[in-house]
């Protein structure tokens, strides 16, 4: 099964279970979950909470993430290329690639649990 969800790193494995941090819409977990129901995984969610975005990333992060995101470019299949997106942004390839890695490496260390 393929399906792409940004997730909080470590992956942990024990004891033939699976604990992982999503940071992803409530729609985008519900589908996973009857995917892998349907293959015969069972899921156990621990817990829901909210991603704190704001003060994380400075305006011209949070100006790419919302253009990457209304263009959707997280999507599958993609909504745009990232060649385009970037030249949409004014920026290069490579460049606009970085900056996203940048985001999502912000985005998850400043990650918060509501009920941590």
């Amino acid at each position: 099964m393929e399906y792409e969800i940004p997730v909080r790193y470590p992956i942990k494995v024990a004891a033939g279970k699976v604990t992982a941090d999503f940071i992803t819409e409530r729609w985008r977990i519900d589908e996973l979950i009857t995917k892998l129901d349907e293959l015969g995984f069972p899921v156990d969610i621990k817990r829901i909470g909210p991603v704190r975005t704001t003060h994380v990333l400075n305006e011209t992060q949070a100006k790419i993430l919302t253009t990457a995101l209304e263009r959707r470019y997280f999507e599958i299949p993609r909504g745009i290329k990232l060649q385009n997106l970037a030249s949409e942004i004014g920026i290069g390839a490579s460049s606009m690639s970085e900056i996203l890695r940048r985001i999502f490496k912000k985005l998850g260390l400043n990650y918060e649990l509501e009920n941590e």
